[in-house]
């Protein structure tokens, strides 16, 4: 604590300790904290201390924009209404539930975020502080958030697979009751009431880190090994299938071959909706929408660890309270953006473009220093503005190779999934034909039985 190391310096000491003996008792240090969090909270830390706080604090009740509290259970919706509002202006967002950052046993904190290109950032979109984790609960999250969106932007939420405008897409991890409870809400609003499966294989994309995490649970983590003949590779393989029949395919191999552990992680995921947010050629949204999406959730999990800077398992009010800065700094980040171009950070941060950006702006400030001076300095001035011509000659030049060295690697990945996608295939082959050896023998000794 700040403050509190600014007292023991006062009086040359390190700790309470070396004040006085009297703090060597930390009960008693302990109930003077604790009797000052009851004055300054006489409501608690919980739900009815938040509610307390929204009545006396204008700052968090701009931020918490909607609540539900009976006996059913608790929903507490929190954004300012700008991040709300980016939120209704994107084509696709991101869903992730933390269990880490409430001490509360029964509630937990969804998110909404993104990746906002233009500016290289992650921002929170809306946090849910709920007590729900059921199919139900999720639908209505789900249905409450957008009818929150609906209210504050004053315009109807709408969705490309069922409105054909509005959202493209969301990306989640592959919790059963997340996404279930939103295939439930999507088909609540579609005018054709299609059901939830269709509605999910149109508008949903699986995270495929956790995708690698359920393999890693299925296998064993001293089991990962990516040379390509190994099972992780083949299990990894799944995403790289070009057809819904060789996925199926792929499938029935580890079915047929595999252990129980495997075989229940394919049965997991043979299913419609999963396979659909796995792969583009089982999906439902339109391919060049598919190809715009991000494939993982990295944006929510970034998100998280930027709210457990501030703590972990923390009470309801203060996880309110982190929370209603964090987002604060966002949106003033997105916002000086628009405003004034100002990034929040460097968009790139290799040392040779850190340096070529720091040599242009130091060209820059003597350029417009030389401009000020008298004509016979007329000179300097155009070696300053050759310098900084030769200077974005050199910026450019990086960025070309930067380029070429991406293009390099991507064919050599292309190449790389050709000669994987032959060797599946023939392992593949190889398989069916041992199968089909073993069948003939099977039907040779019968006959012979007789």
């Amino acid at each position: 604590n700040p403050q509190l190391e600014d007292f023991c310096r006062q009086y040359n000491a390190s700790t309470l300790t070396e004040l006085h003996p009297s703090f060597c008792n930390k009960d008693k240090i302990s109930l003077i904290i604790q009797k000052q969090r009851l004055l300054t909270n006489p409501n608690g830390q919980d739900v009815d201390g938040l509610i307390f706080l929204l009545n006396i604090d204008p700052f968090i009740r701009s931020y918490v924009q909607d609540r539900y509290h009976d006996a059913d259970g608790t929903m507490i919706f929190c954004a300012y209404k700008e991040q709300l509002q980016l939120l209704a202006r994107l084509e696709s967002f991101e869903v992730d539930m933390s269990y880490k950052r409430l001490r509360s046993n029964n509630m937990n904190e969804v998110l909404f975020a993104t990746f906002l290109k233009d500016q290289n950032k992650i921002i929170t979109l809306l946090r849910v502080f709920t007590t729900f984790d059921t199919a139900d609960g999720y639908y209505l999250l789900f249905k409450r958030a957008f009818s929150l969106l609906e209210k504050i932007t004053e315009k109807p939420i709408l969705f490309h697979s069922i409105h054909n405008s509005g959202f493209h897409g969301v990306i989640l991890d592959m919790d059963t009751k997340q996404y279930s409870g939103l295939g439930r809400y999507l088909s609540e609003i579609d005018p054709q009431h299609r059901d939830y499966v269709w509605q999910l294989q149109h508008f949903v994309v699986f995270c495929r880190v956790h995708f690698q995490r359920t393999i890693l649970k299925a296998i064993g983590t001293r089991n990962k090994d990516s040379s390509p003949e190994s099972l992780y590779s083949q299990m990894l393989g799944l995403l790289d299938c070009n057809t819904e029949k060789e996925f199926d395919e792929t499938i029935e191999c580890f079915l047929k071959y595999e252990d129980d552990s495997v075989v229940n992680w394919a049965n997991q995921k043979k299913s419609a909706v999963i396979k659909a947010g796995l792969i583009k050629a089982c999906s439902g949204i339109p391919s060049v929408f598919y190809d715009q999406l991000r494939h993982h959730t990295n944006a929510v999990e970034q998100s998280h660890q930027k709210s457990y800077a501030s703590g972990k398992y923390l009470t309801l009010v203060e996880a309110v309270k982190n929370s209603a800065k964090l987002d604060r700094s966002d949106i003033d980040q997105y916002n000086g953006y628009l405003d004034f171009n100002l990034h929040h950070s460097y968009r790139t941060s290799t040392v040779e473009a850190n340096y070529v950006r720091r040599m242009s702006l130091n060209s820059s400030n003597t350029y417009k220093l030389l401009r000020s001076t008298s004509s016979s300095r007329r000179g300097l001035r155009q070696t300053a503005s050759t310098n900084l011509l030769n200077l974005e000659q050199r910026r450019q030049e990086l960025e070309i190779q930067k380029l070429q060295t991406e293009l390099d690697k991507q064919k050599a990945e292309i190449e790389k999934q050709r000669e994987e996608t032959r060797e599946k295939a023939l392992q593949n082959e190889e398989r069916e034909l041992d199968l089909l050896e073993r069948r003939r023998r099977l039907q040779e000794f019968d006959l012979s039985s007789y």
